[in-house]
């Protein structure tokens, strides 16, 4: 209990000293270095649940090459980890199906924004929302991968390993409210996800968290490593804000229904349960071969 305390502590009060930092240096940098500072910022404190990890084993005086074993690289995770980003495509063409069948998808609108952000006629827009499409498969295994095992190393590797590493109800619940909580000084201080909403988007974005680790959890059981949930990690991160912005939703509105809100929750909870009975399904007949 002990390393579990310890763990929750560094890896939340590291985090918020990164957002108070960001808050503050932020404030009247031009474009450029806002860019660069807002990509450093993600990425520490994308391994702050990593450094939670490590000083929760010191205190606790287990080995820290446990963390290879959260990790526990085999043909098995590698299999799961090429496979897992399709998770994030799965769940985004049912985000754009239910949207679409609501009569909210708004495909003009997204590339509207792009074109206006990237200073880009909308024909040349419609490029480059297809580049980004292709191009998130690659990016989830790769740069997203590296970002993203900062967090897994946290959530499916120690939290997971501590809660017993079981695929039950109350796991899912805690890991994916643990880690939607994490978010929440970002969200409260920064605006992250919900600019607008700000400390009230913090409950939806924990359901969000709870109806993607459905999968992640799952597939960590089955493979034995927390690979497979950094690709997907990963994979959501190159995707979801696309359908994040592909509705008629504007304002406060997107960020209550959008891909962050109800709707986008509703779709990776689908994602997630069908994966979860393919998962399942596999296994059983991997069992009766042999």
């Amino acid at each position: 209990m002990r390393g579990l305390i310890t763990f929750l502590l560094v890896s939340f009060c590291s985090a918020f000293l990164l957002d108070l930092a960001f808050y503050s240096y932020s404030q009247g940098l031009n474009q450029l270095f806002l860019s660069l500072l807002l990509t450093l910022w993600g990425f520490l404190r994308m391994y702050t649940p990593t450094l939670g990890a490590i000083v929760a084993l010191i205190v606790s005086r287990e080995n820290l090459r446990a963390i290879e074993s959260y990790i526990n690289f085999s043909w098995r995770s590698l299999k799961y980890f090429l496979l897992a980003p399709l998770y994030a495509y799965f769940s985004s063409a049912l985000f754009l199906l239910l949207a679409h069948a609501m009569g909210l998808l708004d495909i003009d609108g997204l590339l509207q924004l792009i074109s206006s952000s990237s200073g880009v006629t909308k024909e040349l827009a419609s490029v480059i929302l297809m580049m980004q499409v292709i191009i998130a498969y690659p990016a989830a295994l790769t740069i997203n991968s590296i970002a993203a095992l900062g967090e897994e190393i946290g959530w499916r590797g120690y939290l997971f390993r501590q809660l017993g590493g079981n695929f039950v109800l109350k796991n899912i619940l805690l890991v994916g409210t643990i880690w939607g909580l994490w978010h929440s000084t970002a969200i409260a201080i920064l605006g992250h996800n919900y600019p607008l909403l700000r400390a009230s988007g913090i409950p939806l974005f924990i359901l969000f968290c709870i109806s993607s680790s459905i999968a992640m959890l799952k597939l960590t059981e089955a493979s034995g490593s927390i690979l497979p949930s950094v690709s997907l990690h990963g994979g959501l991160n190159a995707l979801w804000g696309l359908a994040a912005y592909s509705t008629k939703f504007r304002g406060v509105e997107n960020e209550l229904y959008g891909g962050l809100g109800v709707l986008g929750i509703i779709s990776l909870f689908i994602a997630s349960v069908s994966t979860v009975a393919i998962l399942k399904k596999y296994e059983a007949r991997a069992k009766a071969k042999g």
